[in-house]
């Protein structure tokens, strides 16, 4: 994976010129845990592709959505990214 070259902002406020693995720049992939609660019934109804019980399943599902939910976050980076490459909807 190439490096891209950064100016990143320190705490303090100095600007430092560095590398990361990340960038966004022709690419953004959002990755959500479930869409819906219709769609996470229909993967709890289909199983776990591991040896995990049905009952396993829902409760680890339930738990993982509860605790994204209870700290939720608007997410807009695929609007500024679509805005920057001009793509309009």
């Amino acid at each position: 994976m190439d490096q891209i070259a950064q100016t990143f902002k320190t705490p303090a406020g100095l600007r430092i010129r560095g590398y990361s693995f990340y960038s966004n720049e022709f690419l953004q992939l959002n990755h959500y845990y479930s869409k819906s609660h219709d769609e996470m019934r229909a993967k709890i109804r289909r199983g776990s592709n591991y040896a995990a019980s049905a009952q396993r399943l829902q409760e680890k599902m339930e738990t993982t959505v509860g605790n994204i939910e209870a700290d939720m976050v608007e997410d807009r980076s695929m609007i500024d990214f679509l805005k920057r490459i001009s793509v309009v909807l």
